[in-house]
């Protein structure tokens, strides 16, 4: 089996006064709605890669055409395990937080109103040792509003 890696994509789309974020190591695995609060799924990746899965590109689609519809400012946020040093792991976070913008941006989404940070590892979604733990690491979280 192919081994991947877990890239979580949170989209928060408030409609009124910025709600509380879920903590991190509360990745959703089947989509959340609200009145004001839409996430997607956790999206998977290949191992130690910024890459888009078809999968990924296909919800982000979908996320761009909620988001084109707000003014609300966009937040896009980087993570990475702690495998590797500091620097690549912060560097690995900005490069998927691009790669969700260059997919937001291509399908709508004003290029002004995202701004995209990385964490690196230094936020774990889970402290963990098994690869499938760590996978939960690798993501990126967006947060609109």
């Amino acid at each position: 089996m192919k081994k991947t890696v877990i890239f979580a994509i949170l989209i928060l789309a408030a409609c009124g006064p910025r709600n509380v974020i879920p903590p991190t190591n509360q990745i959703p695995t089947t989509p959340i709605q609200t009145s004001n609060i839409t996430a997607t799924p956790i999206i998977l990746f290949a191992e130690d890669s910024a890459d888009l899965t078809s999968s990924a590109k296909s919800q982000l689609v979908s996320a761009a055409s909620l988001l084109s519809k707000t003014a609300q400012s966009i937040r896009i946020i980087g993570h990475a395990d702690a495998e590797g040093s500091r620097e690549y792991n912060l560097g690995l976070g900005a490069q998927r937080a691009a790669a969700v913008r260059d997919i937001l941006v291509a399908n709508g989404v004003a290029n002004t109103r995202i701004s995209i940070s990385t964490v690196g590892n230094e936020n774990p979604a889970q402290n963990c040792e098994s690869a499938a733990c760590k996978a939960q690491n690798r993501r990126v979280v967006i947060i609109a509003g």
